[in-house]
């Protein structure tokens, strides 16, 4: 497989995008048959379901059926140092299924995991700088190496934005920290308990 190399990413940066609770990466190696094809940012919005901020980076072949996504947000619903493999078996209608465990490769000081997610979709996974980066195969196929290439080149985009997320605290950075959270925005605490508070207990510097 051939990749392209040195990929400019500053293109990609738009004003909006400094309201991401998270480090933004982009990776500056690709197989040389995809092309970015979409790029959407979701800012935080309390009205919505799953109210926190994300990003999603889509990638077509050029002469292919092949496409990734790359999912990046702040994973702050759970503890700092919890990794979920691509939130593997993260849902009851696939607990029963047979699905492989996910292969742990190291990235830098980071695991990248490599499996199925929880729709039982070929994906990959990293934490890195404290942005969850979810890598789904969307169609076609993509190996190990490849998707491995990609989490093991991911950049910053903008530097000043990532320099400003990483001085906060976890508390700081959590959805919930400014916001009065339900339990069903974050399970496991009753009703319209300020998640701040707890935040600041639990994740502190």
């Amino acid at each position: 497989m051939n990749y392209l190399t040195n990929l400019n990413s500053s293109k990609i940066w738009s004003s909006d995008m400094e309201a991401a609770n998270f480090v933004v990466y982009f990776p500056d190696v690709l197989p040389d048959d995809l092309g970015l094809t979409e790029t959407n940012f979701r800012p935080e919005n309390p009205e919505y379901s799953y109210p926190r901020s994300s990003l999603k980076f889509v990638f077509k072949g050029k002469n292919s059926d092949r496409e990734l996504s790359i999912k990046e947000f702040n994973y702050d619903w759970s503890p700092p140092a919890y990794d979920c493999p691509s939130l593997w078996k993260n849902h009851q209608k696939f607990l029963d299924i047979d699905t492989p465990e996910p292969t742990p490769y190291p990235v830098g000081n980071e695991i990248f995991w490599v499996g199925v997610n929880y729709r039982n979709q070929r994906a990959a996974s990293l934490i890195k700088g404290r942005t969850t980066v979810e890598i789904v195969v969307q169609s076609g196929r993509f190996s190990d190496q490849e998707l491995l290439q990609i989490a093991s080149h991911l950049q910053p985009v903008n530097r000043n934005h990532a320099t400003q997320v990483l001085s906060k605290s976890f508390a700081e950075l959590s959805y919930g920290y400014p916001h009065t959270v339900c339990s069903h925005q974050f399970l496991g605490f009753s009703c319209c308990k300020e998640w701040h508070f707890v935040a600041n207990s639990l994740y502190a510097k």
